[in-house]
């Protein structure tokens, strides 16, 4: 018997609960009442097609609940527990809900179940009889049972003997599907692990080997510690194959800039200016790459050179972990032979001149006065900026600046300049003013001094 069956959310119905008596309940109402919306509900109970139509406007989902005794249907009884449902005094729970988007899920007894199986439950509990068809009758089921009742008793006793027999038949058919199916998957097995077995027997395993391989691996995760050892143990091998070329001094260490042969750019640092080592961070083999300066920017340290293609940059935080920075269009001529840091950024000299303001970035400029071979050398001072190198004629000369490296005016010709070459810039303590410059004249070494700029 139906005791109660509960609505929500299902088309025109918000919340309604509707309990039955014995004998016979009429539901009676205007059009548009939800009359119709009952009989919905009792479809869904009964496994019917869920559909998101059915669901209420601005609901998120539509819940059908019905609390029916089944004491009497054992039938029904015996479907629900095979299902894993509960009943509580021979009363059972049967509940469908549709989501807005048409997910339907059905319980059974507190169960979840397939609507298969709520179906299976319900046709021995509910009869629809609409207006052109008996809707039970469809159900081959109930075909067979209206059938054997008609058989009347010749036909209840044969289908009581037939019925056991049936089920240990059905029983039999599965117990050998399962070992079918369970010969089959230990066939699949078997060829997984004979496979595995070729595998195994191709690479020739031998004994120990597993502790080779884990040393070996061992070996292969420090690479790069090991080439740097390499790499150092080679200059020291081989010390007579690098040049220094640039030097800068910082709060707390040497650092020094050049080329290694065979492998291009270097650099070196030194706590005490007499033991050296060689950073290997950041450095590929480059042979044909050089650094000529370097100073201590505004955030990292910055050196210049020449790459393969042109000017080159590299940039580092401590000195021992460099990087080369990209190139750029203003890097694709000539050579960067030194840099200085001046209030305004870097600038850089040597087959042009060049400007950053963080060494990461640089703009080439092209001045008039540095239409030069070579510059090889810069340094600030309080009257602006010097450079020193060759003129067109190969002669030594000198360059000055007072507006931070925008515009430069070469020095007069000297004649002690004359056949020599300048390649290093320093000031004298007593005269901070006063410029040394370092370079050689046909073959012998040579100092040149600037007089002290007037004020």
């Amino acid at each position: 018997m139906w005791e109660e069956i509960r609505l929500e959310a299902l088309g025109v119905i918000d919340e309604a609960t509707l309990e039955f008596c014995p004998g016979l309940t009429v539901i009676t109402g205007e059009t548009g009442a939800g009359k119709t919306m009952v009989v919905t509900a009792l479809g869904l109970l009964r496994g019917g097609r869920a559909d998101a139509g059915l669901v209420r406007h601005g609901s998120a989902r539509t819940r059908v609940q019905a609390r029916v005794d089944v004491a009497d249907v054992p039938a029904a009884a015996d479907l629900a527990d095979a299902a894993g449902a509960e009943l509580d005094d021979g009363v059972l729970i049967l509940a469908r809900t549709v989501t807005a988007d048409g997910r339907s899920r059905a319980f059974l007894g507190g169960a979840a179940v397939p609507a298969s199986t709520i179906a299976a439950v319900s046709s021995s509990l509910v009869t629809v009889h609409g207006q052109s068809d008996q809707h039970r009758l469809l159900r081959p089921a109930a075909q067979r049972a209206a059938l054997d009742r008609y058989g009347g008793e010749p036909v209840s006793l044969a289908l009581a003997r037939y019925r056991p027999a049936y089920e240990r038949l059905q029983a039999i058919d599965v117990a050998l599907d399962n070992l079918l199916a369970s010969e089959q998957e230990r066939m699949r097995e078997l060829d997984v692990l004979r496979f595995g077995l070729s595998e195994v027997s191709a690479v020739e395993p031998f004994a120990d080997e597993d502790d080779l391989l884990r040393a070996e691996h061992d070996r292969l995760a420090h690479a790069d510690a090991l080439r740097e050892a390499a790499t150092l143990a080679h200059d020291g091998l081989a010390g007579n194959d690098s040049e220094l070329r640039g030097l800068v001094a910082t709060d707390d260490r040497l650092i020094a800039v050049g080329r290694v042969a065979r492998l291009g750019a270097a650099a070196w640092t030194s706590q005490d200016g007499i033991n050296w080592r060689r950073s290997t961070k950041g450095f590929r083999s480059e042979p044909l790459t050089v650094m000529y300066g370097v100073v201590e920017g505004a955030r990292s340290m910055v050196a210049v050179g020449q790459g393969a293609m042109g000017a080159a940059a590299w940039t580092s935080p401590d000195g021992l972990h460099w990087r080369r920075e990209v190139d750029g269009p203003a890097m694709h001529r000539g050579a960067m032979r030194d840099v200085v840091r001046t209030p305004g950024g870097l600038v850089a000299v040597g087959d042009n001149q060049w400007t950053s303001k963080d060494g990461l970035r640089w703009t080439s400029v092209t001045e008039p006065s540095l239409r030069t071979p070579e510059l090889w050398a810069v340094i600030a001072t309080p009257a602006g900026l010097t450079a020193v190198g060759n003129d067109r004629q190969g002669d030594g000369a000198a360059w000055q600046s007072v507006d931070v490296g925008r515009t430069w005016r070469v020095a007069p010709p000297q004649e002690d300049l004359t056949g020599g070459s300048l390649f290093a810039l320093g000031t004298t303590e007593e005269e901070a003013s006063a410029i040394l410059a370092a370079g050689e004249a046909a073959g012998n070494g040579m100092v040149w001094r600037t007089p002290p700029a007037t004020p």
